[in-house]
């Protein structure tokens, strides 16, 4: 019965131990959960919500474009010169080359000289500068009036480029770099490629 009695008390004894040393560890977790919390907190910093600063927007530079100037005819006329051709020449300046073209969007050297008798003289030509010079009359280079023709070999056997003479050696025609424009036939590129005149019977001038 005392064994018994002892035993109990060793069990107390040692229950009360436990649950002291239980207590103890319970309250030191707690503590230290506490701590961490409490420096987590402190070390973390509400996030600062910038607000967003609209773009700003850089005007660009307004470059200037590039654009070929139109020629104007700065040859002085006289009673005797047909105005309306000069007038019609001077619409077309700038046009810009196409090879095949025929239109103020874009034209060859054929079909502007084309347009200009069709809308001057009323004459229908022929496509190509080859046809033409077949149906005109020949004249020679000092013999050039108003409203003629002049054919070029430019690097060729063949005829392959037309323009129409206006006077004192001026002729237009459809350059494939500048587009239609004046030149005159004694620059040394015209020159040097200048093979003949020439004149359609309907075609009358004042000389």
């Amino acid at each position: 019965m005392l064994f018994i009695l002892k035993k109990q008390k060793e069990d107390f004894i040692m229950n009360r131990q436990y649950r002291i040393i239980l207590i103890f560890t319970l309250s030191a977790l707690i503590l230290f959960s506490c701590k961490s919390n409490k420096e987590v907190a402190q070390t973390r910093r509400p996030i600062e919500r910038k607000e967003k600063t609209p773009a700003r927007v850089v005007p660009s530079e307004t470059k200037p474009t590039s654009t070929v100037k139109k020629q104007s005819i700065d040859i002085p006329l006289t009673p005797k010169d047909n105005k309306v051709l000069y007038n019609v020449v001077e619409k077309w300046l700038g046009t810009p080359h196409v090879t095949g073209g025929c239109s103020t969007s874009g034209i060859d050297c054929s079909c502007f000289v084309i347009n200009v008798y069709k809308e001057v003289y009323k004459i229908d030509l022929y496509r190509s500068s080859a046809d033409m010079l077949q149906n005109i009359t020949l004249v020679e280079r000092d013999e050039l009036k108003e409203g003629d023709i002049v054919f070029f070999k430019v690097g060729s056997k063949q005829v392959n480029h037309v323009g129409i003479y206006l006077k004192e050696e001026y002729f237009a025609h459809t350059s494939t770099s500048k587009g239609v424009m004046i030149s005159k036939l004694t620059e040394p590129y015209w020159n040097k490629y200048f093979f003949t005149g020439g004149r359609h019977s309907k075609v009358q001038t004042k000389y």
